[in-house]
């Protein structure tokens, strides 16, 4: 994600997409939801970096309130939004069932699309820089995003066989840097023991 993207991003963005790729406003996609009360599921959060994971799992300092009862259900293929960090790319579609600040927006799928090419597409740079513009507050750092324009943002949406080779081929990629990047580590590490 480039935290650099704008909207004129997202804009010219969405002019390059081919004739045969459908444009399809959130709202429609998507159902707004706000599910109280399971208070025994697993703790998530959304992170700029690693989209919607399990709390434990991430390096946060910040605590979980007390009283879960706050917390919203989400589950698998919905759409959880930080709303005062979609700016930064805190935006992600869940992979995990579990339950999330009650200051997040949930959406739960209406729809047939490929949830990994969904996450992919609204956590990528030219959509962060447009939830940026669409987020209004009184300083940069405590900006909230509007949640009407968020719901008509359009999303450009191939074939589904073509979302899940495009998912397939991103998610490889990772898969593969995220290898490259474990052999390196290890490498140093050696390097630094054998120094020592």
């Amino acid at each position: 994600m480039s935290p650099q993207a704008t909207h004129e991003d997202y804009q010219a963005a969405l002019e390059l997409v081919p004739t045969d790729w459908r444009r399809i406003p959130l709202r429609h996609l998507f159902d707004r939801v706000k599910i109280l009360g399971f208070v025994d599921e697993t703790m998530l959060s959304v992170y700029r970096d690693q989209g919607v994971i399990a709390k434990d799992e991430a390096r946060n300092p910040n605590k979980s309130a007390e009283d879960r009862s706050i917390y919203q259900l989400v589950d698998q293929g919905w759409l959880v939004v930080n709303r005062m960090k979609a700016w930064q790319g805190s935006v992600g579609i869940s992979s995990l069932r579990g339950i999330v600040s009650g200051h997040y927006i949930c959406f739960r799928p209406i729809h047939g699309e490929d949830s990994r090419f969904l996450n992919w597409l609204l956590r990528s740079g030219p959509f962060i820089g447009h939830f940026g513009s669409i987020s209004r507050g009184v300083r940069p750092g405590q900006i909230e995003i509007d949640n009407d324009q968020l719901e008509s943002t359009l999303l450009p949406l191939p074939p589904l066989e073509q979302q899940r080779r495009i998912a397939d081929f991103l998610d490889d990629q990772v898969t593969r840097i995220e290898a490259a990047i474990a052999s390196r580590t290890s490498q140093m590490d050696h390097l630094t023991d054998s120094l020592r």
